[in-house]
């Protein structure tokens, strides 16, 4: 995989910290062919933190969330995958592709013939194509296998690659200043007040009014940092739902007021920081899903400033070196 930063396009030398982006897109590929400005490229789950690895691999601070996440949405462990049921499923599901006839090892992106995954449509097939049993049991194994753009999401239209992109830490903190027309406190302030009054309200209520007035609230957000993810973008509808499980754990549980904002602080991050990423592609005129508005000159501008400097000082670091 490229080690270039997404974002910028320069390099992220090894051990840099780095924000992890998983995505989707609409053919299977080695990571670092993937183009943004596919229309069916969008984002998967929430971003991560971690630290750029050798040969371009990512190492996340804590992957478990991501990693639950896909392993309790592997398709073998499903009565669809192994029943006489036809055709996709509703749900969104993950299936790794065999290489060949081996039960060990998943086959490269590129080399996936996506005509045999649209036609895995009886068991026998999908036993035939995709691995039927095993799980992700670490991150480091995980991140391999997305890399080679080998896991595939199935759903009731077609089925999908799962990857990710890895942006410079740093330069995407640097990017958010310069661009965003809130600072990220600001926006994370607002985030948490919203979360902490669903809490308070969800609470308030008893039974499934719980649940529906819990729901409402997240879908009838109005400003546009949470608009932007939860109506905006085709993010896994089950990793929108995990907010949803999360207040009403909050709540069931009659948790205090300290370990309900202990609860939510990881929320506030995620959601801040994928607002943050949609605002700035949309600016920049590269976005994850069809432009509804013209980038911003003012915002391009300021971001080739930005880049122009990054650059700049790289080269000096570098000459300092050789001077050295």
């Amino acid at each position: 995989m490229t080690t270039l930063c997404h974002l910028s396009g320069l390099h992220i030398k090894e051990g840099r910290d780095v924000l992890i982006v998983p995505i989707s897109c609409s053919t299977p590929v080695y990571s670092a062919y993937i183009n943004c400005v596919d229309d069916a490229v969008d984002f998967a789950h929430y971003p991560m933190k971690g630290k750029m690895g050798s040969f371009g691999l990512v190492h996340p601070h804590d992957g478990n969330e991501f990693r639950h996440f896909i392993n309790a949405n592997l398709a073998h462990k499903t009565q669809w995958f192994s029943e006489g049921k036809r055709g996709f499923t509703n749900s969104q599901l993950f299936a790794t592709v065999k290489d060949g006839d081996k039960e060990i090892g998943s086959l490269r992106g590129e080399w996936i013939d996506t005509r045999k995954v649209a036609s895995a449509d009886t068991p026998e097939k999908r036993a035939a194509y995709f691995h039927t049993t095993g799980e992700f049991n670490d991150d480091k194994t995980l991140f391999e296998t997305l890399q080679c753009g080998s896991i595939i999401q199935l759903n009731e239209k077609k089925a999908v690659s799962l990857s990710y992109l890895t942006i410079d830490l740093a330069f995407f903190e640097q990017t958010c200043q310069a661009l965003l027309e809130r600072d990220t406190k600001a926006q994370q302030d607002d985030i948490r007040a919203f979360l902490l009054a669903l809490v308070d309200d969800a609470a308030a209520v008893e039974g499934s009014e719980r649940y529906l007035v819990a729901d409402r609230g997240l879908k009838d957000v109005t400003f546009y940092e949470l608009l932007a993810i939860f109506i905006n973008t085709r993010l896994n509808e089950d990793a929108k739902s995990s907010l949803l499980d999360t207040i009403l754990d909050l709540c069931d549980n009659k948790t205090s007021k300290i370990d309900i904002q202990e609860a939510i602080e990881p929320w506030v991050d995620k959601l801040s920081t994928l607002s943050s990423l949609i605002q700035i592609y949309q600016s920049l005129g590269k976005t994850f899903f069809p432009q509804l508005s013209g980038a911003s000159l003012q915002k391009q501008h300021a971001f080739f400033s930005l880049l122009n400097n990054e650059s700049a000082r790289r080269v000096k670091a570098l000459t300092d070196e050789d001077e050295d």
